[in-house]
């Protein structure tokens, strides 16, 4: 994961990584402890996809690797109906300071508003708790249900 993250950062300004926290320093301003691990990838193109009222779907894996790294989405529905990918995260816990850190440097590289939109995710509050913290109340959520 490191050798991407510098493969990354040789990019400079157009590189898809926007934020990494190894383990073994704290990120006192995120809230993020030292035992917390965050990287996130952010893609360009969503000031142009997000329209006010449309669709934004969160949400994560579980329990799909020995190290216990969950992967949470962020998916911006276009005109058409097409889920796009906004945004992801690789981080050892999915609970609401970590949604909050996610969220926040989403928000500082997105380059719109997002009060307007419908949020999408499963009953975990954790993403509704972060994602009103961080842009406000949505205009509506919906619950996806998984059977």
């Amino acid at each position: 994961m490191a050798a991407w993250v510098e493969l990354q950062r040789v990019d400079g300004e157009r590189s898809m990584e926007r934020y990494v926290k190894f383990q073994g320093i704290a990120d006192e301003q995120r809230h993020l402890s030292a035992a917390d691990f965050i990287s996130e990838a952010q893609i360009a193109g969503i000031q142009a996809i997000y329209k006010p009222g449309s669709e934004v779907a969160m949400d994560s894996t579980h329990g799909t690797n020995v190290y216990d790294f969950q992967l949470t989405t962020v998916m911006f529905i276009d005109e058409y109906g097409e889920g796009f990918l906004g945004a992801f995260c690789l981080s050892n816990r999915t609970n609401e300071s970590a949604m909050c850190a996610f969220l926040q440097v989403c928000k500082e590289n997105i380059g719109c508003d997002l009060d307007q939109a419908i949020l999408m995710t499963d009953d975990a509050e954790s993403y509704y708790n972060a994602w009103r913290s961080v842009f406000g109340e949505p205009a509506h959520r919906l619950l996806l249900q998984y059977f």
